[in-house]
């Protein structure tokens, strides 16, 4: 069902991110989830009421539901908070709240 309120929103002309956010904005219930670009170039991860935590290493940004998982590969963590997008593309993450859409 998530993928296709993605895909809604994609062909009504939204950027991927956009179709993401607003496909989140209908969900309802208890979730931690990611979500590949169709050119598998971006991840966009969103949790509510259940764990997700970002970690940041040297070769690429890591998702996880358990912070002990990740510490193999890095100490730096960044743990979401309810209604948080982190939008993943390399090297680069970009925090947004789903519901005032404000970067953190």
């Amino acid at each position: 069902m998530i993928a296709h309120l993605i895909e809604e929103g994609l062909k009504a002309g939204r950027s991927f991110i956009a179709a993401c956010m607003d496909a989140f904005k209908r969900l309802q219930g208890c979730y931690a989830l990611l979500v590949i670009s169709p050119d598998a170039r971006r991840l966009v991860a969103f949790r509510k009421d259940l764990p997700l935590v970002v970690g940041v290493a040297e070769g690429g940004i890591i998702f996880a539901s358990d912070a002990s998982v990740l510490l193999q590969w890095t100490p730096k963590m960044i743990y979401l908070q309810n209604n948080d997008v982190a939008v993943a593309c390399k090297k680069e993450l970009v925090l947004r709240n789903l519901i005032d859409g404000e970067e953190e």
